[in-house]
C-alpha cells in the first residue's frame, strides 16, 4: 500500500506565505494573536501551517515538509485559528 492510499498518512508543512495570509485574515476578524499548531520534529517543536494527505496537495511554492508519516504516531498541537 502506498502512502497516498493510507488513510492515516499525513504531511505537516510550513509556508511563510500561508502563515502571513492566515495572520492577516485573523487580524481582520479581530484576533490579534492567532495560535499556530506545533509538531515535534526530532524532539523540537516546530510551527506548522497545514496538515495535508499528500505532497501533491501543497499549495504554496515556499512550503517545506516538516514531517510526514502516520498521524497516530506524530505528536502535535492543533492550530487555534478560525474557531
Amino acid at each position: 500500500m502506498s502512502a497516498a492510499d493510507n488513510i492515516y498518512h499525513r504531511v505537516f508543512i510550513f509556508s511563510q506565505t500561508q502563515k502571513d495570509k492566515m495572520i492577516e485574515i485573523e487580524k481582520s476578524r479581530g484576533n490579534v494573536s492567532p495560535v499556530f499548531g506545533k509538531v515535534i520534529v526530532r524532539g523540537t517543536p516546530k510551527v506548522y501551517t497545514d496538515i495535508i494527505n499528500s505532497r501533491n496537495n501543497i499549495r504554496y511554492p515556499d512550503s517545506r515538509v516538516l514531517i510526514e508519516g502516520d498521524i497516530r504516531t506524530i505528536k502535535y498541537t492543533e492550530t487555534k485559528i478560525g474557531r
